[in-house]
């Protein structure tokens, strides 16, 4: 099988074909360097979390030093007809992160009801943008149809996707566009698809078509010092804590675990995590273990960690990032090692250099962090991932970061 990628204007036809990790991107750009030089306002707008931001900044940042007149707007809102019960504690997350950014103007957060997308939508139509662009495999045609609805008269370019589902609506929202990349994946399987940057790296080349260097790092992720020294200290007051309670003649190490995320089958179940900590705890007393959650999730973890019995002479502390996103990044920074089922958390860890053990499903392996200490796969859940095999991944680095 393999997957096809289509540019698609109004007068040509383009084909470039995928095939496993060998990608070639010889599209023709949908936006040439004379529209870049000559557009003031950019609307770029995607489905957006924490791990698929960590790449694209770095295109973004690319697309900014590239042409450094462009005002670089961001739509992170997702488009669905439904908000997430996650939608509150990411947007928030996402926002705090992106105001930071440089090459980032202004943000159009994720809508939490129609209205306040109709909201976001009236405010872009008030900035009248030169260029917008989509990048989405879900919902495409959501996309297509609120860009048009922003401007009547921006260029508008983005990815469709298979028809499969609502394909009249599908059709006639992207008849409206001025050109776009199909993305047809007859084959989604992880072989096929390549590591997640490099994805990104090529969509932005086709549909920005920007000249990207083959060298380029992916930019780095610098967390505030008022951040490291704000988690610095309360991790000083947990960790003396621990060395008293337990007599402890040897230093504490940090374990960072994050057990659940958006979707339950990349979700370890907490009867085989209380298993594990009990586990580990064993032979390594040491450990003071800190369980990042969702901000919905804070009270009822902490009512399960009070109730495991098997946890009860371990030293563990729930948290969530309530004041700011850059709290994660610095305790994932000061934590010694990382255990993580969520991407967010494996590719922050990655580019701040921290040793972890990565848990994911098979299917995801294109998500998987280019600096990690070890990568587990589960069949098609992390819950296939036998506890022994956990266990003995989490007590080799534990042993490798005492030699």
């Amino acid at each position: 099988m393999r997957a096809k990628m289509c540019l698609v204007t109004r007068s040509v036809n383009y084909q470039v074909i995928i095939v496993g990790k060998n990608r070639s991107s010889h599209l023709q750009p949908l936006i040439s360097t004379s529209q870049w030089q000559n557009a003031k306002r950019v609307l770029y707008m995607t489905h957006l979390a924490i791990g698929d931001y960590y790449y694209q900044r770095t295109y973004l940042a690319e697309l900014q030093r590239q042409y450094p007149h462009l005002n670089i707007d961001i739509w992170i809102d997702d488009c669905r007809s439904r908000p997430k019960s996650w939608h509150a504690g990411r947007n928030k997350t996402l926002c705090q992160w992106l105001e930071t950014e440089e090459h980032i103007h202004d943000i159009y957060p994720i809508a939490g009801s129609k209205e306040e997308r109709n909201k976001l939508i009236k405010k872009a139509q008030e900035q009248d943008y030169d260029i917008i662009v989509f990048m989405a495999r879900v919902r495409s045609e959501n996309f297509a149809q609120i860009a048009r609805k922003i401007s009547a008269k921006a260029f508008i370019v983005g990815t469709k996707t298979q028809p499969m589902k609502k394909w009249l609506k599908k059709a006639l929202a992207f008849r409206k566009l001025d050109a776009y990349i199909r993305l047809d994946d007859e084959d989604s399987s992880s072989e096929s698809r390549g590591h997640i940057n490099q994805v990104y790296r090529e969509n932005f080349q086709n549909l920005f078509g920007l000249q990207i260097a083959e060298d380029i790092q992916v930019k780095e992720l610098i967390v505030p010092q008022e951040h490291l020294e704000q988690m610095n200290g309360w991790l000083s007051n947990l960790k003396s804590r621990h060395q008293e309670a337990l007599e402890l003649t040897v230093p504490t190490r940090v374990v960072l675990i994050n057990h659940l995320s958006t979707n339950h089958r990349r979700d370890l179940p907490w009867d085989t995590l209380a298993e594990l900590l009990a586990k580990i705890n064993k032979s390594h007393p040491e450990c003071l273990y800190i369980l990042n959650v969702p901000p919905a999730e804070l009270e009822n973890i902490q009512d399960q960690v009070e109730l495991a019995p098997e946890l009860v002479n371990l030293n563990i502390e729930v948290f969530t990032a309530t004041n700011h996103f850059f709290q994660l990044p610095a305790l994932i920074q000061l934590s010694d090692m990382v255990l993580t089922v969520e991407t967010a958390i494996m590719h922050l860890a990655s580019g701040l250099g921290v040793p972890q053990v990565v848990l994911m499903r098979k299917a995801a392996a294109h998500w998987c962090p280019a600096h990690a200490s070890q990568v587990i796969y589960g069949a098609s859940r992390v819950s296939d991932i036998p506890l022994e095999e956990i266990a003995q991944a989490m007590e080799s680095l534990l042993h490798s970061l005492d030699e």
